[in-house]
């Protein structure tokens, strides 16, 4: 599958975990995990970086208006 296209299955795995309220705000780990289980269908693997997260937190705030913020309060990012 092409990287872009991940790329956008990441996004919305992100806008969806931001949005939930089981878990208000997720941390770059939790959100990681939660695109491998998405993407591979298992969270034990590294298909996925951190730095892959933060660049697609970047990346919505500046191409999709994305008003996520990160809470240190609280350590995790919300909308």
């Amino acid at each position: 599958m092409p990287s872009v296209k991940n790329a956008q299955i990441r996004y919305r795995v992100i806008d969806r975990a931001l949005r939930s309220d089981y878990n208000r705000f997720p941390t770059k780990e939790e959100l990681r995990k939660l695109c491998e289980e998405n993407l591979f269908g298992s969270d034990h693997g590294e298909h996925i970086s951190d730095s892959t997260i933060e660049k697609d937190l970047f990346a919505m705030r500046m191409e999709h208006d994305a008003p996520i913020k990160y809470s240190k309060r609280e350590k995790g990012y919300f909308y």
